[in-house]
């Protein structure tokens, strides 16, 4: 006696094929095209780099507090302010997904 090699998922591919319906709900399902594969397909790169620059506002409002007679207050604050701005802007705006 011999068994099948096929996984499930080959004997589901399998039933979609033979079966109009099934492969009708699995192209709604997942469609060609479909946001998730611009996703997948979009740099990701891109936006690991604004959650880089995050603290960069934090880091030049130190060295201005350094370097000035403006008050460590005031210099963090405003940059906080901006760092919290891009969080905004990358969560809200330019979604990873």
């Amino acid at each position: 006696m011999s068994q099948s090699t096929d996984t499930p998922s080959d004997r589901a591919d399998d039933d979609e094929s033979s079966d109009p319906v099934a492969a009708h709900v699995h192209a709604e399902a997942h469609p060609r095209g479909s946001e998730a594969e611009a996703a997948a397909a979009r740099d990701v790169g891109g936006y690991d780099a604004v959650l880089a620059a995050v603290p960069a506002p934090l880091a030049l409002g130190a060295v201005v507090a350094l370097v000035s007679s403006l008050s460590v207050t005031l210099t963090l604050g405003v940059a906080s302010l901006i760092s919290a701005g891009i969080v905004g802007w990358a969560l809200f705006s330019a979604s990873p997904v």
